[in-house]
């Protein structure tokens, strides 16, 4: 059978071979979208920026001819006699306030003169109430720190009814509780929490998949030890090395975990003997099993090499030690077995015993791949 060169075999190569030079990914993790916060627009009128209007307070203003105020005899501020200090006789304490001034209460501020100017409406409410502060936090702003995208074209996407909010089309100004509300983008859910965390850890071979041990043997709670509490995603067997999720998610250690979901992984086995045409399409078609024939499987040759071959497997199945049985009913016993991905988190250059944090774009299409069961198990 034809050997597959060249990217393929380039792209695996860095889990059977370590290589010095290879750096590993930032441990940090990928950076989320930086969003600059938008200043305020300016108020709409030909005093913008001005507080008092154009004219001065200590100014002599000139008397308004025919005004409604004169016709009825009411003296304008001009025209009153000025308090004079030290001058002999009574004088007026203040002047009279006139019945045509405009007294500017909560909701107005002073423009030109006496015209009142209603405040500027605060923006996301100009479709609907916003509710008290209480109730959370605006979808707009939520969703901008969710990274997906900046607060106007999130204002873009709720207005042309691309966003959900628990099954209902949201509005512009509404407000949410990321801790419990669910939020899909074009159908696919969005991460909000932002308490939950997720790692990608390169698991080495002697180590168990378990929070902890009571032989007192390696643990990958010993390799990945951060604040929250977390746990592994999901089981590989204690000499299967490769990827590893680890997070507090739930949802997602329900999707990637339950079959009815089938998320693919994939795995690089290093198997004895040459692989045949037979042994490759009893592999893709499904091989019978104690538990029962397998799920039809990827299977791609990527290199033979000294009596060995290196093979290429994806499944969507995750029985006890799957993939050795699977290799070993078709006369190929696993020599080493590595998991390379695990539905769109690829493994890369990650040596082992190293973790990195997942990426937003890895998140995303995590919640993506899950989106139609986790509406349901929300």
């Amino acid at each position: 059978m034809e050997t597959v060169h060249g990217p393929r075999l380039c792209a695996v190569a860095g889990a059977f071979r370590h290589d010095p030079g290879a750096r590993s990914p930032d441990r940090g993790g990928a950076r989320g979208v930086g969003h600059s916060r938008l200043s305020r627009p300016h108020l709409e009128g030909s005093d913008s920026g001005h507080t008092r209007g154009r004219l001065g307070r200590g100014g002599a203003q000139p008397s308004r001819q025919g005004s409604r105020c004169g016709e009825q005899g009411i003296a304008d501020d001009a025209d009153r006699e000025p308090y004079l200090p030290g001058a002999h006789g009574p004088h007026i304490a203040r002047r009279l306030a006139s019945p045509c001034r405009f007294h500017a209460g909560r909701g107005v501020r002073r423009g030109h003169g006496s015209k009142a100017v209603p405040r500027r409406v605060s923006r996301g409410t100009e479709e609907g109430p916003a509710g008290p502060a209480s109730e959370g936090d605006r979808l707009q702003k939520v969703l901008a720190h969710a990274g997906i995208g900046s607060r106007r074209a999130v204002e873009d996407l709720i207005r042309r009814g691309r966003v959900k909010v628990n099954g209902s089309v949201a509005r512009l100004g509404q407000r949410i509780d990321a801790s419990k509300d669910a939020v899909t983008v074009d159908g696919s859910v969005v991460p909000l929490d932002s308490l939950l965390v997720y790692y990608l850890l390169n698991k080495p071979a002697g180590v168990v998949t378990t929070t902890a041990d009571t032989h007192d043997r390696t643990t990958v709670s010993d390799l990945v030890d951060v604040g929250p509490r977390v746990w592994p995603v999901g089981r590989l067997d204690m000499d299967t090395e490769g990827a590893l999720i680890i997070t507090n998610d739930g949802d997602i250690t329900h999707c990637l975990t339950h079959p009815s979901f089938e998320v693919p992984k994939t795995y690089l086995a290093f198997v004895d003997g040459a692989a045949s045409r037979g042994a490759l399409a009893s592999l893709r078609r499904g091989v019978p099993l104690e538990d029962g024939i397998t799920q039809s499987a990827r299977a791609v040759i990527v290199e033979r090499a000294g009596g060995r071959s290196l093979i290429e497997l994806t499944i969507a199945e995750g029985r006890n030690r799957q993939v050795r049985r699977m290799f070993e009913a078709v006369g190929h016993p696993v020599h080493r077995l590595v998991r390379t991905a695990i539905g769109p988190v690829r493994l890369g250059r990650l040596k082992p015993g190293s973790w990195r944090r997942l990426s937003l774009e890895e998140r995303r299409a995590l919640y993506a791949l899950c989106s139609p069961g986790l509406a349901v198990h929300r």
